[in-house]
């Protein structure tokens, strides 16, 4: 007898679509789940970089390996400034991981409570 059921085989939650890649020239026109922005505060911040942060500034948004599994997001100067979170976080993993750039832009600073909006690099 031969089944062909076994298999462990799950679709990933998200599908990046990586910009620069040409599709199957079919057409599709779906929305690229990896365009995306997401305003949100910094989770652990580390004071002695946030001190310095100001409204307009940019920072690199980066996967970092742990455990656990960190968003985090960097000074030019390639500081720790803190870790994001939020509803599009998995979606955001997702797509870090498939080559997709973020950067995250200040847009408030009060004492250690950091706004940033993550946007495509």
């Amino acid at each position: 007898m031969s089944g062909g059921g076994g298999g462990s085989s799950r679709p990933d939650p998200v599908t990046p679509v990586v910009p620069g890649k040409s599709g199957d020239g079919t057409g599709g026109g779906g929305v690229d789940p990896c365009v995306l922005t997401e305003e949100t505060t910094l989770n652990s911040p580390v004071p002695a970089v946030v001190s310095a942060l100001k409204p307009g500034d940019v920072l690199t948004v980066s996967v970092e390996r742990g455990p656990p599994l960190r968003v985090v997001v960097r000074t030019s100067a390639g500081l720790t400034a803190g870790s994001i979170t939020g509803a599009k976080l998995p979606q955001i993993i997702a797509c870090l991981e498939a080559g997709v750039g973020y950067n995250a832009q200040v847009v408030s600073v009060k004492a250690a409570a950091v706004r940033v909006r993550v946007t495509n690099a």
